[in-house]
């Protein structure tokens, strides 16, 4: 009859492929640890970890953890879909820390990541310039003036920079420029950038590690 030789070769297809292992979407973790580069890569312990999930790069849903006494700490239940990705943040020192967004690789169910976290200061004494280049090119009626900097922080600690009086915002490393100058364009490497008033300088905000 057909129904037995369906059955038949229904069986016959199970025997030859084998049974099928179906893992689940929602089987991804993301951990790692997190540790001090201030202090010798000490763990840090009893820090909020915090991640966001983003379904389509639309913010989905918020979690956090807190690290252990090792640092540890781990996100489980994940979507590993590459429509999902994540984001982890955690604060040190009134510092931001992130991971920027993450995705599971294909077939892969763990994403690993570290977190190395710095004590701060505001002393300019850490950062020293490493290398200077000038770069100058006449041209009718102007001139091209090309600078490349390059700044070393030689501490363990995390480079702040001091408070801009009546602002929320740090100034790290401020730089002049002449008097009518014009069509000033920024680099790479510069990238909290704050003009000063009628374009006699600029800062840059970011902490230098």
């Amino acid at each position: 009859p057909l129904l037995r030789r369906i059955l038949l070769l229904t069986l016959l297809l199970t025997l030859l492929v084998g049974p099928v292992t179906v893992r689940a979407a929602d089987d991804g973790s993301i951990g790692g640890v997190v540790i001090s580069g201030s202090a010798n890569s000490t763990p840090v312990a009893g820090l909020e970890v915090r991640l966001t999930v983003f379904d389509d790069m639309k913010a989905a849903a918020d979690y956090k953890t807190t690290t252990d006494d090792a640092g540890n700490y781990e996100f489980t239940g994940l979507e590993t879909d590459l429509a999902f990705s994540y984001r982890l943040e955690t604060d040190f020192a009134e510092m931001p820390y992130v991971s920027g967004f993450l995705q599971f690789p294909p077939d892969e169910t763990l994403i690993p990541w570290d977190f190395t976290v710095y004590e701060t200061t505001a002393d300019p004494g850490v950062v020293s310039l490493v290398m200077a280049h000038v770069i100058m090119a006449a041209g009718e009626g102007y001139l091209s003036v090309t600078e490349y900097h390059v700044v070393a922080n030689g501490s363990s600690l995390a480079y702040v920079g001091a408070m801009v009086e009546g602002e929320e915002w740090r100034e790290v490393l401020s730089f002049a420029v002449p008097e009518g100058a014009s069509a000033l364009e920024f680099a790479e490497g510069l990238t909290d950038i704050r003009m000063w008033p009628e374009g006699s300088g600029f800062s840059d905000g970011a902490t230098l590690r």
